[in-house]
C-alpha cells in the first residue's frame, strides 16, 4: 500500500506516513535546516523521489523514499529560486518549481540545472500572482484527443488553476476568482492535484474546501466541480 509524505514545517522535516492507520512508516526526513513549504512524490527515470520546497532556504530538496537526501537544487543559469512553495518532476525527471516571490515557474533538468522559467507577473493566461502550488499529471485529451502529461499551477492570487505543456505552452485556465458559495471559484487558492482519470483537485484555503474539476472531451476550465469540505 502506497504511504503518504507531508511537510512538517515547524519542525523542519517530512513525515511518511502509512494511509490506512496514520502511522509513522519510516524515520521523518530531517531538512538540512530550513523548513519544508511544499513537498510532492514524483517517478522519475531514477524511480520515485521526494521533491521538497524548502521556502527558507530557497533550494528544493530531493530525497529517496527511504529518507537518504539525493540532491539539492539551487538558483544557477537563468533561475534564481525566491522564497518557493512546491516543486514537482515530470517523467523525464524535469523539476517544476512554483517560485513564489518572483511569479513564475522555473524549470530545472534532473541534474538540477536552470532550463527556463514560465512567462511573468500578471493576470493575462499564462502569467501569474504568487503560484503557490505545482502538480505533473496526464491530460486525457492534450493532444488532440489523445493523453499528455501537463504542468498544473495553483496561481493563488489570481484564484486560478493553470495549465501547461512540459515546454510551458499555456493550454486552460481551471477556476477563477468566487466567494465560498460558488462551484468553480477560489477565494485562496493554495494547492492543486491531479487523479488517476486526470481530473483537477484545487484548494481553497479561505473557502474552507477542496474542489474537484472533471473532465471530459472539450472540458477542461469549465466549473464542472463537487464541493469537500
Amino acid at each position: 500500500m502506497c504511504s503518504s509524505d507531508l511537510a512538517d514545517n515547524g519542525n523542519g522535516r517530512i513525515v511518511k506516513l502509512n494511509p490506512a492507520n496514520g502511522k509513522c512508516v519510516t524515520k521523518p526526513f530531517k531538512l538540512p535546516g530550513g523548513a519544508p513549504i511544499g513537498v510532492t512524490v514524483s517517478t522519475t527515470p531514477s524511480g520515485e523521489r521526494v521533491y521538497v520546497a524548502n521556502g527558507t532556504k530557497s533550494e528544493v530538496d530531493v530525497f529517496s523514499t527511504s529518507g537518504s537526501q539525493v540532491q539539492t537544487i539551487t538558483s544557477n543559469g537563468k533561475c534564481t529560486l525566491n522564497r518557493m512553495r512546491d516543486a514537482a518532476a515530470d517523467a523525464t525527471g524535469n523539476v517544476y518549481v512554483a517560485n513564489y516571490v518572483s511569479d513564475n515557474i522555473l524549470e530545472f533538468n534532473a541534474s538540477g540545472h536552470c532550463i527556463g522559467a514560465f512567462r511573468s507577473k500578471g493576470s493575462g493566461n499564462g502569467q501569474f500572482m504568487n503560484p503557490y502550488g505545482v502538480a505533473v499529471g496526464t491530460d486525457p485529451y492534450l493532444n488532440g484527443g489523445n493523453p499528455g502529461e501537463a504542468i498544473y499551477v495553483a496561481d493563488s492570487n489570481n484564484d486560478r488553476i493553470q495549465e501547461f505543456t512540459p515546454g510551458g505552452v499555456w493550454v486552460a485556465t481551471i477556476g477563477g476568482p468566487g466567494d465560498d458559495t460558488e462551484p468553480g471559484t477560489f477565494s485562496q487558492l493554495r494547492r492543486v492535484a491531479v487523479d488517476a482519470e486526470g481530473d483537477v483537485w484545487g484548494a481553497d484555503l479561505w473557502g474552507y474546501r477542496v474542489e474537484k474539476f472533471a473532465r471530459g472531451p472539450g472540458e477542461i476550465g469549465r466549473a464542472s466541480c463537487r464541493e469537500r469540505v
